[in-house]
């Protein structure tokens, strides 16, 4: 985001959107869905994106991430599940980029248990290991002075969800 040319705008230190030239994005993406065994499936997905703009690095690109998963459903009544998403540090940020945080690698364990064909309960632990990180778009616009804040844009650590989904 530039500073605005307004004088006004520019002293209260507003951001803006601006639309961009001669941009090139490209990428792939990798998924996978197997079958492992009986009542075992592992899933896998790999996103790799660059961008340009003018000679210069996108800053709104994230960076390489990689999700992997293994579900173990022995019945149609409950199911466990575990999940590891790695994030890379973003390399190519642009020339002006403020603060670059650290990959990252976070699991996450879920379960759920359906006690009648209405009723549902989904339990969930997630960043098990208590993994302090913090997200490529949280903080792209910071500026370097403002690396003592990063502690504000931290995900949450180790936390559990439990949810009962009941359909009338």
């Amino acid at each position: 985001m530039n500073q605005p040319t307004d004088l006004y705008a520019a002293r209260l230190n507003i951001d803006y959107p601006e639309n961009l030239n001669r941009v090139t994005i490209s990428g792939f993406e990798l998924r996978g869905d197997f079958a492992l065994a009986k009542n075992w499936r592992a899933t896998a997905a790999y996103a790799h994106v660059e961008g340009r703009s003018n000679n210069d690095n996108l800053d709104t690109i994230d960076p390489d991430k990689f999700v992997g998963s293994l579900q173990y459903t022995p019945s149609g009544t409950w199911g466990l599940g575990g999940r590891m998403t790695a994030v890379d540090r973003k390399e190519k940020a642009q020339s002006g980029a403020g603060v670059i945080p650290g990959g990252y690698t976070v699991f996450d364990l879920t379960g759920w248990y359906q006690p009648t064909k209405s009723t549902q309960i989904s339990l969930g632990l997630y960043n098990v290991f208590d993994k302090k990180y913090v997200r490529w778009a949280d903080v792209r616009d910071l500026a370097a002075s403002s690396a003592a804040t990063v502690d504000a844009y931290t995900q949450p650590g180790r936390n559990f969800t439990i949810n009962v989904v009941h359909n009338f």
